[in-house]
């Protein structure tokens, strides 16, 4: 039997004012890369691994923002179809007539796209 808790949890907490209808999904692109930057050294101090990435990175700061930056480029001009780069967005609460970035998520997607055309070569799965 689940056991069910009194009171919903919530790991960050909810703006009143998001509703989740509100919020849209689009694909990256090399425009975006300075809010993806943003967005990054923002969040990313937060996951364990950030330290391991760059432990010097409070004292040669622009030295993470260069490196990290290069790395996202790769991601958005994704020239060997390797990556696919998603935003979520939603109106900016400062200016409701603008659309503002809030999220980005990376996906390798090389070898997910490889393993469905090796099953589909093995006529296991079809490609479309």
């Amino acid at each position: 039997m689940a056991v069910k808790s009194a009171s919903p949890v919530h790991l960050w907490p909810r703006s009143p004012s998001l509703d989740p209808l509100q919020i849209s999904i689009r694909q990256g692109s090399l425009a975006d890369l300075d809010v993806m930057l943003d967005i990054g050294l923002a969040a990313f101090p937060m996951d364990p691994q950030w330290d391991y990435r760059f432990p010097y990175r409070w004292t040669y700061p622009r030295d993470t923002r260069k490196f990290t930056r290069m790395r996202y480029r790769e991601f958005l001009e994704n020239k060997d179809g390797r990556w696919m780069v998603l935003f979520a967005e939603c109106l900016d609460p400062e200016n409701p007539l603008r659309i503002k970035a809030m999220a980005f998520a990376v996906w390798e997607i090389i070898n997910i796209s490889d393993q469905k055309f090796l099953r589909a070569e093995q006529g296991t799965e079809k490609c479309w």
